[in-house]
């Protein structure tokens, strides 16, 4: 993002109207952009330097200092997120395989045919059917 040439800036939702967006959009959230490039020497500053570090040397605050060594330059913590992201791309794949699952139930597909070709049980497909408020044949 450009032109804004500040650390934080504040970002606003609001309703379009007549090609204008006037009306603040009343969610309760609250978004800041946090601009990397525009660290400075604040705590906030530091934080996002620390953040943008590929190397724990160069890290300002000595607890993300440490983790950071610990989890990227010891074998046991390399092993931790390893399994870590093994964990995270296992779930990732089972989610993307129950969407295809879904959509096989959405094109009337024989569930026999699904749990063979997904290796799914049949438990396990109904569950998902009926959570996505899906009918079996």
């Amino acid at each position: 993002m450009t032109g804004l040439h500040q650390l934080v800036s504040p970002v606003e939702r609001r309703f379009q109207s007549g090609g204008q967006w006037s009306v603040p959009f009343q969610d309760g959230i609250h978004i800041a952009y946090l601009d990397c490039s525009q660290a400075d020497d604040s705590p906030l500053g530091k934080l996002l330097h620390d953040f943008c570090c590929n190397q724990a040397s160069d890290i300002f605050y000595p607890e993300l200092r440490e983790k950071v060594q610990y989890f990227k330059g010891t074998d046991k913590g390399v092993a931790i997120m390893c399994d870590l992201m093994e964990e995270y791309l296992k779930k990732e794949r089972e989610e993307g395989k129950g969407d295809v699952i879904v959509n096989m139930l959405k094109e009337h597909m024989r569930l026999d045919l699904i749990e063979r070709l997904s290796g799914w049980t049949d438990a396990e497909i109904r569950a998902l059917a009926q959570k996505n408020g899906l009918a079996v044949e």
